[in-house]
């Protein structure tokens, strides 16, 4: 925080505004024979504290429910929805705000229940989500299912009233969760989590894959081969070996890191086509998508160097396996595979004939200089009217791939923005009658 930041936050607690008053504005009964009565119910001081060194200005964050947390989301500068069905309590934060010169320009503030309102909002990826809404069953386990998958890889989810039982539930939930979640940090009845996977957290999951669901003290062991095995693969976590494996034997599904959103805007975009290149296959999941969708005279070109070792041994590649097994099981149009760089696969003599391409899926190297030298090795092998699709392109700090799309790509004047899905920009080039 600066100065002007602390000053802020030093009177907020100073003040003490009671945001809260019982059954008014609300939409909910008071039963506890308190109506009217204020109150402020802040989140702790070290919370608050820590949240105001962690949340960078721009930062886009989410909370259910809202209060002083809110008022500090405003005061730091973040892109904030809060979800509360409490119009009156939105009116005092947006009233203190205003009285000391705290822009609420980036506050979205809705009056409705989150229960309702999360699983049709459009969200763009999440830094932080705070989930103090409310703690009735199964209220936190809703927000938390409709904000886990919009929430970025290392952002951070803070999970309030763990003393109460729907609090505490999720927060164990989370803590078993071991290399999806990790805990960060406890504050008295406050839970703080950082999301450490890239892949689904939520979405097509059993049961048996979640330690808190399977270890639960009077649940019967599971059984079948396929519990089995499952339990035999846990000991050797996230190997991309055991991942292997456990595709194999159909228990797990191939990896991707492109969002259920931008997948469907990769589809639409790639049907029809005739010649596309895919740069960062992984494990074939958008390779297989484009090969379904492409004409059925087409050919994509699948690049991705597949790096192939196993505890240090050459000549294993388990993305490369699942990946080619995955595209194999779509018999439309042709697959050319180039084992090299992005930007080293427009030279290649396997390529050359398929050149120029209509669709170009950028997914390799996110860097700045990554995507630096597949653009340039690739942009002049675009057709006029093709499109080119980037992906961690944006929503992700202004670093690396973001960066160079922002100060290069959407500078160009050959191409023109169609589109913005998630991390996702898709560009057109623009034919000669519009140069």
């Amino acid at each position: 925080m600066n100065a002007e930041q602390q000053k802020l936050v030093a009177q907020l607690w100073q003040e003490r505004p009671k945001l809260y008053v019982h059954g008014a504005g609300t939409g909910c009964v008071d039963l506890t024979g308190q109506d009217g009565k204020e109150e402020a119910w802040p989140l702790s001081p070290d919370v608050l504290n820590w949240m105001a060194e962690v949340v960078a200005p721009g930062a886009v964050t989410l909370e259910t429910g809202c209060g002083y947390s809110t008022m500090l989301f405003a005061i730091l500068g973040a892109r904030h929805t809060a979800i509360a069905p409490d119009y009156q309590q939105h009116g005092r934060i947006t009233g203190w705000c205003e009285r000391h010169g705290v822009s609420c320009g980036n506050l979205r503030l809705i009056d409705a229940c989150s229960q309702d309102v999360l699983p049709g909002l459009a969200l763009d990826p999440l830094d932080l989500v705070l989930i103090d809404g409310s703690h009735a069953f199964p209220a936190p386990f809703i927000d938390w299912y409709y904000t886990a998958e919009k929430l970025k890889p290392g952002g951070i989810l803070i999970v309030d009233d763990c003393h109460l039982v729907t609090g505490k539930i999720l927060a164990d939930f989370l803590e078993a969760e071991n290399g999806r979640w990790e805990l960060v940090r406890r504050f008295g009845k406050t839970s703080v989590f950082r999301k450490i996977a890239a892949n689904p957290v939520v979405a097509g999951f059993e049961w048996i894959d979640q330690p808190y669901c399977a270890k639960r003290l009077g649940a019967p062991p599971p059984q079948g081969l396929r519990a089995r095995l499952r339990r035999m693969l846990q000991p050797l976590g996230r190997l991309n070996s055991q991942h292997y494996l456990a595709y194999r034997l159909g228990l797990a599904r191939p990896r991707t890191e492109t969002t259920a959103a931008e997948r469907a805007c990769l589809h639409r975009h790639a049907a029809g086509r005739k010649r596309l290149a895919e740069i960062g296959v992984f494990q074939g999941v958008n390779t297989k998508a484009f090969r379904q969708a492409m004409a059925s005279d087409g050919v994509i070109l699948a690049v991705d160097p597949f790096p192939r070792s196993f505890f240090g041994i050459r000549g294993f590649g388990w993305a490369r396996r699942i990946a080619h097994r995955e595209v194999g099981l779509v018999p439309n149009g042709r697959v050319v595979w180039l084992e090299c760089r992005g930007q080293d696969a427009p030279v290649a003599a396997a390529a050359r004939p398929f050149l120029p391409v209509d669709f170009l899926f950028i997914d390799g190297d996110h860097g700045y200089e990554g995507l630096r030298g597949d653009w340039e090795a690739w942009k002049d092998h675009i057709a006029p009217g093709g499109i080119v699709a980037l992906h961690d392109s944006r929503n992700r700090r202004g670093r690396g791939a973001e960066r160079f799309t922002h100060e290069v790509i959407r500078q160009d004047p050959d191409f023109v923005l169609l589109e913005e899905v998630d991390s996702l920009t898709v560009l057109r080039r623009r034919g000669p009658e519009e140069s």
